[in-house]
């Protein structure tokens, strides 16, 4: 129960409204023996949290233990009653002290009940992609936000800023739904405080870097098992085309596991590209001239007559 979203009732700023709440007398009853145990220092067994059974046994204004609650500014002016704070409207207990009563007319612009959303086509559905979680990676994300939600209240409550707050408001559902619909995508702490920009949460600068860290560890821890999952279905494909032994699980190694390497573009190379014009091409060789022809061989013979008669 977030008692702080009671302003919800009024559905225009023009419009004079009041937050109702409804309780059983049984959780009343509850309530005054829980304080009791606790004003007393004995242990009791009664788990509710505390701010809310402060409200429900103040006897002077809700209003006023509200803004207390949440330390609403300024406290000077919302720690007050509503007749010390001259509120539009007295709530129950303080128009009861004041002798007034209250009567609300219904607002012209406002309906008795909201509108039916309109059904959303099967075709604008968002498409599941490999960033989305599967079914059993999600109910193995839950536990971890939920015990990371009581571990942020064990801490944060013991501060006196903080101490009388309800408990659900520590780590609001909706931010829990938020973080489980972007998990995969969430890659830093820049982009978590991105996401989570719009829930105002009054407890990012002490618990914002643990909530990264559990999300990053646990993004991984995923990541691998659907890795290990794709190359054993690869083996057993393998194994059933070759006909062999399927194979198991611890066959896997963990370099097989590990992400495939980037290539690495090639550095230019310092020789000349040969198929390219170059700027300053080389100068070709002088021609050789042409031997001389030889000579016929029976004018040889004639050369040396004189010198040799018997030829």
């Amino acid at each position: 129960m977030i008692l702080q979203e009671k302003v919800c009732v009024g559905r225009d700023p023009n419009d004079t409204a009041l937050g109702v709440l409804l309780v059983l007398s049984s959780t009343v009853k509850k309530v005054a023996k829980y304080l009791n145990a606790v004003t007393k220092g004995v242990p009791t067994t009664i788990l509710i949290d505390h701010s809310i059974a402060l409200l429900l046994t103040k006897k002077i204004c809700y209003i006023a233990c509200i803004n207390r609650i949440y330390c609403n500014p300024p406290l000077a002016l919302t720690d007050c009653d509503c007749i010390a704070a001259d509120r539009a409207v007295k709530y129950s207990l303080c128009s009861k002290r004041a002798g007034i009563t209250i009567s609300l007319e219904s607002s012209p612009t406002s309906t008795p009940f909201p509108k039916q959303p309109p059904v959303q086509s099967t075709s604008s559905r968002k498409k599941s992609t490999s960033l989305d979680l599967t079914k059993k990676e999600h109910e193995k994300v839950v536990p971890l936000l939920v015990k990371f939600s009581e571990s942020v209240w064990e801490t944060e409550s013991l501060t006196e800023l903080h101490q009388f707050r309800p408990r659900e408001s520590y780590f609001l559902l909706g931010m829990q739904n938020c973080i489980l619909s972007n998990f995969l995508h969430i890659s830093s702490l820049e982009m978590l405080q991105t996401l989570l920009k719009r829930y105002h949460w009054a407890f990012w600068d002490t618990q914002g870097q643990h909530l990264c860290d559990l999300i990053l560890s646990q993004a991984i821890v995923i990541r691998e098992s659907r890795r290990r999952q794709q190359l054993l279905q690869k083996r057993r494909r393998e194994a059933k085309e070759s006909e062999a032994d399927e194979y198991s699980e611890d066959s896997i190694s963990e370099s097989e596991l590990l992400p495939l390497p980037k290539r690495v573009a090639l550095q230019p190379s310092s020789r000349p590209n040969t198929l390219t014009p170059q700027l300053n091409p080389r100068p070709k060789p002088r021609p050789r001239a042409k031997a001389k022809p030889l000579e016929a061989m029976w004018d040889v013979l004639d050369s040396y007559s004189a010198q040799c008669p018997n030829l």
